[in-house]
Parts: C-alpha cells; sequence; structure tokens
C-alpha cells in the first residue's frame, strides 16, 4: 500500500520534470578558430546527410514546460510582442515619438455607444439653447453663496467697522 503511493507520487514528480512534449534544443555550432591559419588553409567541414527533426511548434497555451525559458525560436518568433508590451518601440527621447498616439479612428476617438435621433438636428439644438438664453438670464448663485468675504468686508457687514482711539 505505501509502495504504490510511493510509486504514484514519483511519477507525479516526474511528469512536472519533464516537458509534455519533446522541445526544439537550441542548435549552435562552434566556429572553427581562424586566427592563426592562412586564407583558405582551413579544411571545409562535411554537410550533413542526416535531416534535421521536426518538432512541433511550441506554444505556452498547449505544452507544459518546467524550465523558464522556451525554445529560441518561439523567443524570436514573438520578440515583436513582447516589445510592443514593455513600450520599446519609440526610443527614449522628450520628442513626439516618444509617445504613443493613437489613429483618429481608433475606439478611443470613436464614441459608438451615442446615437442621436434620425429627426434631431444639431442645428435645431444649438438655436433652441440660445433662445432659451435670451429669454432666461442665467444667475450664478454659488458665486456668491460660496464666497468667502474678507476681514474688512465682514467687519464692514457687521458694522464693526475699524476704530482707531487717539493715542494718549
Amino acid at each position: 500500500m505505501n509502495i504504490d503511493y510511493d510509486n504514484e507520487l514519483n511519477v507525479r514528480i516526474m511528469e512536472r520534470v519533464q516537458a509534455s512534449q519533446p522541445l526544439q534544443p537550441l542548435y549552435d555550432p562552434r566556429p572553427a578558430s581562424t586566427k592563426y591559419t592562412l586564407f583558405q588553409t582551413t579544411p571545409e567541414p562535411q554537410k550533413s546527410t542526416e535531416p534535421l527533426h521536426q518538432y512541433k511548434e511550441y506554444s505556452t497555451e498547449n505544452t507544459f514546460h518546467p524550465g523558464n525559458r522556451g525554445p529560441v525560436d518561439y523567443y524570436a518568433k514573438h520578440i515583436d510582442q513582447e516589445s510592443t508590451l514593455r513600450s520599446q518601440f519609440a526610443a527614449l527621447q522628450k520628442a513626439d515619438a516618444a509617445v504613443y498616439i493613437p489613429e483618429t479612428h481608433s475606439d478611443l476617438y470613436v464614441y459608438s455607444s451615442y446615437k442621436p435621433d434620425p429627426g434631431h438636428s444639431i442645428t435645431q439644438a444649438v438655436s433652441r439653447s440660445v433662445s432659451q438664453k435670451e429669454s432666461s438670464p442665467f444667475f450664478n448663485m454659488t458665486r456668491l453663496h460660496y464666497r468667502q468675504p474678507s476681514k474688512a468686508e465682514s467687519k464692514e457687514r457687521t458694522g464693526q467697522g475699524v476704530k482707531l482711539s487717539p493715542i494718549r
């Protein structure tokens, strides 16, 4: 009973150590040193007749990878995405190119939820608002209500104006 449980744990641990599918290795042949050789005196390397193995395309959604980095090919294909997410397309500068300005047809500028009535005209609305303003002048109550008077004004209102007494 205890051995079965240990084996089950071992199998589950091994599944977390290995990738869910074989990943493309980094093919990085080292260059031959030409420092102390004369021009074209190094032998030409032999061409391989073995075809390269074709791996499935790596994606983080479909493939489990226990490491902290995926294959180099995956990084190279998605480098533009990472640069966009980090806002690294514009250089660090104070010019206008450093600031992202969306296009005028983007959803930032186009307000799609407001749809005016088909019989509604802007000129009628403006003419109505102008005629209403002429008939009833606007009185700003807040100007008088929230304005804090100065010390001199408050004393004048209460009748306690500044009185100077003669010097004795």
